[in-house]
């Protein structure tokens, strides 16, 4: 159940309206927390506010941000815009009159979506990925 939270708080569509810059200074911030204040170990002494309110921008930071650049993913690729930039497209689909026009359209512009969603959250490094999280 921890990871499943986890991603669907990743994926929540309120992250997806911080704007770039706040996402970079969520990441600067939540980087020099991880460099200053943990030991060898990972392990960092926070009061619960102090950890509340970097967990909240490590969140941020991972639903807007490449994980292998770093660099912010542009709004309608992020994970947490899927829900909001796929109503539309959904509802295109199902109000639509059924014939061939609007199902090539429709099905056009799902697959463009999606492969964008795809292409922004791709594997950018030339390096293997691995399996750890944080």
């Amino acid at each position: 159940m921890g990871r499943f939270n986890y991603y669907f708080e990743i994926v929540s569509p309120e992250k997806s309206f911080n704007t770039k810059s706040t996402i970079s200074r969520y990441n600067t911030e939540v980087n020099s927390v991880l460099k200053e204040k943990a030991n060898a170990e990972g392990f960092a002494q926070m009061t619960q506010t102090e950890f509340d309110e970097f967990r909240y921008k490590r969140l941020i930071v991972a639903s807007s941000t490449s994980p292998d650049s770093g660099e912010v993913i542009p709004w309608a690729m992020r994970t947490c815009s899927f829900v909001p930039t796929n109503i539309p497209i959904i509802l295109g689909m199902l109000v639509s009159p059924p014939t061939m026009m609007y199902t090539i359209f429709w099905q056009v512009t799902n697959q463009t979506y999606n492969a964008g969603l795809n292409f922004g959250n791709r594997n950018a490094s030339s390096k293997q990925t691995t399996n750890e999280l944080f």
